[in-house]
């Protein structure tokens, strides 16, 4: 597997996609087995607003993201879609912020509270409608 990481630095570089793709398609020849996985950091691969316009639910990666953190911190934590912004502004991300509350809540243990960042993980991740970032023709 491929690993890579992309920054908001590497944004003016949109052709890393292409690069990979030939990469994949060479490795492919070797084996069946190979895979690509790219980690894409605050948006810099594709634009959130050609993948709200290519996404079959009408949103971006990003709005799915936030909606999905809102959800788990309400359903979850009883937390408000303000808090749940306010800790990730606070704490610089929202699972410091979710780890951080548990811990000044004083009633679950490191175990427990790393069960509940696998379970945020999960809902927010898990049910995200990536096909919008698959080329058009691909995307059917």
């Amino acid at each position: 597997v491929s690993i890579v990481f992309t920054t908001s630095e590497a944004k003016s570089n949109q052709s890393i996609i292409h690069s990979l793709s030939q990469e994949a398609k060479q490795t492919q020849t070797q084996t069946q087995t190979d895979k690509v996985l790219i980690l894409d950091i605050d948006n810099c691969v594709y634009s959130e607003a050609e993948i709200r316009a290519r996404s079959s639910t009408g949103q971006g990666i990003e709005q799915q993201i936030i909606d999905n953190t809102h959800e788990f911190g309400h359903k979850e934590l009883n937390l408000t879609k303000k808090e749940c912004d306010e800790m990730y502004i606070h704490h610089g991300s929202t699972v410091e912020g979710i780890r951080q509350k548990l811990l000044s809540d004083g009633n679950k243990g490191e175990e427990e509270i790393q069960q509940v960042l696998r379970d945020y993980y999960q809902h927010v991740y898990d049910g995200i409608d990536m096909t919008c970032l698959l080329p058009q023709s691909d995307a059917y």
